[in-house]
């Protein structure tokens, strides 16, 4: 036998289920992970798409590639300038909508909004979430589930968008 040559690897003698166990462990290491606080809805100019809304946290809505510039809905209050439904008779309380469905508040440097329901109904909510290019429609249906994220994704704005790669023809 030659001296640079290495021993072939002897089989293991570790019990098939110690084998097993370190398997499954590996495996749910890399596998991903059911539980997720991202909801990522592909989403249409006009084409309603449903998400989940968390009924007892704030659930925070953007848009992929663009900031949000107005929402539209049966808003109980808001803090945002375009959102506010009209006043009350009284100078000091806040404006509120008595038969409005979510509290909406605006992060106008992130270009995103946080929403949470009001009341108990179970009925799903109706909201048109605006950018500068489209609007969407999300029915949102009310989950005691932690805080989320939802993502509106418009495949179609992509198409849009000029491709710095390849600038087109020049005329």
């Amino acid at each position: 036998m030659r001296a640079d040559l290495k021993p072939r690897p002897q089989p293991s003698t570790a019990p098939a289920s110690l084998l097993l166990a370190m398997a499954t462990a590996v495996g749910m290491a890399t596998a991903p992970n059911p539980v997720s606080a991202l909801q990522l809805v592909e989403a249409r100019d006009g084409v309603s798409v449903e998400a989940m809304v968390s009924i007892k946290e704030p659930t925070r809505i953007r848009i992929d590639g663009a900031p949000i510039t107005d929402v539209f809905g049966n808003i109980y209050s808001s803090n945002c300038a375009n959102g506010t439904p009209p006043p009350n008779n009284s100078q000091n309380s806040p404006a509120i909508n008595p038969t409005g469905e979510l509290v909406l508040e605006c992060d106008k440097d992130k270009g995103e909004v946080y929403i949470r329901p009001v009341g108990k109904s179970s009925k799903p909510i109706n909201l048109f979430v605006s950018s500068a290019q489209a609007t969407y429609t999300l029915l949102l249906h009310r989950s005691d589930t932690p805080a989320d994220t939802i993502v509106i994704r418009d495949p179609s704005t992509k198409l849009l968008k000029p491709d710095s790669a390849n600038p087109g023809p020049v005329l």
